[in-house]
């Protein structure tokens, strides 16, 4: 299970990444994005809020997923984001390879509005490889929400998957401390 106490940060932004995550959950209104290159631990962190915050205040979707299930049956998609703007806590991950065609922006832009006009009461938090000034043409609108003052945007890079040496020596340094 992913949770912050396994995450092992290893540069590149990824200390920054985890103390952001770990105060949204304090505190989880207002806008959290963590963007960067494949690898660094963005989604590690996004499940560990979801698991540190619990099914009943927290939704995570691969925004994949979620934009598939958007479908031209409007009472049910909209039955569907009515529960998403209602959680307290939204987690889109991967945002950066939802399908968008004009049905799907539409929905995905009701969700965006309603969480930025309240954003004193809701948290969002956003994973993408994509730099939110680099979004443009169907999600240009959520990368120009996602780069206001107001928010918190964590730059992560470098690919940290290949965690087996640091995972080795952890392991080493705790089979050391209980041995003592």
């Amino acid at each position: 299970m992913k949770r912050f106490s396994n995450f092992i940060p290893l540069g590149g932004g990824s200390t920054e990444g985890l103390q952001a995550s770990m105060g949204f959950v304090k505190n989880p209104i207002g806008w959290l994005t963590l963007h960067g290159t494949h690898g660094p631990g963005k989604t590690h962190l996004c499940a560990a809020i979801a698991n540190e915050l619990g099914p009943e205040n927290c939704f995570y979707f691969n925004t994949p997923d979620l934009t598939s299930s958007f479908t031209d049956d409007f009472e049910a998609t909209s039955k569907l984001i009515k529960r998403l703007e209602r959680v307290p806590v939204l987690i889109l991950d991967e945002l950066d390879k939802a399908h968008i065609q004009k049905w799907t922006r539409s929905q995905m832009q009701r969700i965006f509005d309603h969480r930025q006009r309240n954003n004193d009461k809701y948290g969002l938090v956003i994973a993408t490889n994509v730099a939110p000034e680099n979004y443009d043409g169907d999600l240009g609108f959520i990368g120009s929400r996602m780069r206001f003052d107001i928010y918190k945007c964590i730059e992560m890079s470098g690919d940290n998957r290949n965690r087996s040496q640091a995972l080795k020596t952890i392991s080493e340094t705790s089979d050391q401390r209980r041995r003592q």
